[in-house]
């Protein structure tokens, strides 16, 4: 019996990357023992969880990708996962306020990313719309959310709100037969 394996083989990097890693690694592994060190040494906010999120985003988006998921959508979704909570973390410790104007924009940026690649070759990504539709899903609720919450709601939200509640209805109209096979692939529906 011959067993086929399904998962991909590791793509084959440069000496240099590999390098780029090891050091990478290195200075990540000082970091994270010197960075909460010297803040609870020095007091004051605490800027060390900052630092952290920002060096594992780093590391889990550019020096260390997926190999299965590794599709651009996927890639932009789970980057804006990880710029989000980097943003989060700066206004909640470091420096509130802004993050409400902020993180919309990023947000809306990142949905119209993520749609532009999945129409340049729709065939392609027909197969990695899951994360689209998690991104456009989320990004609708949030502002239905601050709508309903009667939060003052900037431009920002509005504009990203709109580009989310626009890609549903197109989305379902125009994707119909790719949405229902994706569904029906991911909640194993017949």
């Amino acid at each position: 019996m011959k067993i086929e394996i399904t998962y991909p083989e590791p793509p084959r990097v440069s000496r240099w990357f590999e390098l780029l890693r090891k050091v990478a690694r290195w200075i990540f592994g000082f970091a994270l023992v010197i960075a909460p060190g010297i803040n609870i040494l020095l007091g004051g906010k605490p800027w060390s969880l900052v630092v952290l999120w920002a060096m594992w985003t780093t590391w889990n988006v550019l020096l260390s990708p997926d190999i299965v998921e590794f599709n651009p959508i996927s890639q932009i979704v789970k980057s804006l996962i990880h710029i989000v909570i980097l943003l989060g973390l700066i206004d909640v410790l470091l420096a509130p306020g802004w993050a409400s104007f902020v993180i919309p924009i990023v947000a809306a940026a990142a949905l119209v990313a993520a749609l532009i690649f999945f129409l340049t070759d729709v065939r392609q990504h027909q197969h990695n719309m899951m994360p689209l539709i998690w991104l456009t899903l989320y990004s609708s609720i949030a502002f239905l959310v601050v709508f309903f919450a009667e939060i003052s709601m900037d431009w920002p939200m509005i504009a990203l709100g709109v580009v989310a509640w626009t890609l549903i209805g197109v989305g379902i109209v125009a994707f119909h037969k790719y949405l229902r096979i994706e569904f029906a692939k991911r909640f194993h529906w017949k």
